[in-house]
């Protein structure tokens, strides 16, 4: 399974929905959330393969090791 990332935008827009997408490596998940985190989304959830939640800082470190 791979990575899930979950962000909206950070001010609210009519219509606007939260957007789920995979990323296959660690390396390739933390390119996208930092980049969400480096514009206007908000990144509301970030799921590790193994079906746990994980924070930005734990993706970080996980990328780094890879």
């Amino acid at each position: 399974m791979p990575f899930q990332i979950t962000h909206e935008p950070l001010t609210h827009i009519n219509g606007a929905k939260p957007i789920t997408y995979e990323k296959p490596t660690a390396k390739d998940a933390w390119r996208s959330v930092n980049a969400a985190m480096n514009s206007d989304e908000k990144v509301t959830s970030i799921i590790h393969p193994d079906g746990y939640r994980i924070g930005w800082q734990e993706l970080k470190r996980l990328a780094e090791e890879e």
